[in-house]
């Protein structure tokens, strides 16, 4: 049902579009990715949706785009053999720990 919001002119539809909406940051936690790096070669491999507004800043992400990605109660995270080289050189080196 639509009803509009008294003296502002927004439509709760509208509005909930709005706060249905990730940064980068958190699309990359909510669709369990290590890092927002990793999350953007993703999103650039195919793996996941495009931002909204691909130019904005910051990127925007749907909520709605990624959960029909995500398989119920799984994390969609892709490493490859590359990216996993490089997290055993993090994990060695002592970064991002």
């Amino acid at each position: 049902m639509s009803i509009w919001l008294t003296g502002f002119g927004v439509n709760t539809n509208t509005l909930w579009s709005i706060l249905m909406v990730l940064t980068t940051e958190q699309a990359a936690s909510y669709v369990g990715c290590r890092t927002v790096k990793q999350f953007l070669r993703e999103v650039k491999r195919g793996c996941w949706p495009k931002p909204l507004v691909p130019n904005s800043r910051p990127l925007r992400f749907s909520i709605k785009q990624l959960d029909a990605v995500l398989a119920p109660g799984e994390n969609c995270a892709i490493i490859t053999t590359e990216e996993q080289s490089m997290l055993e050189l993090e994990r060695r080196l002592s970064i991002n720990q």
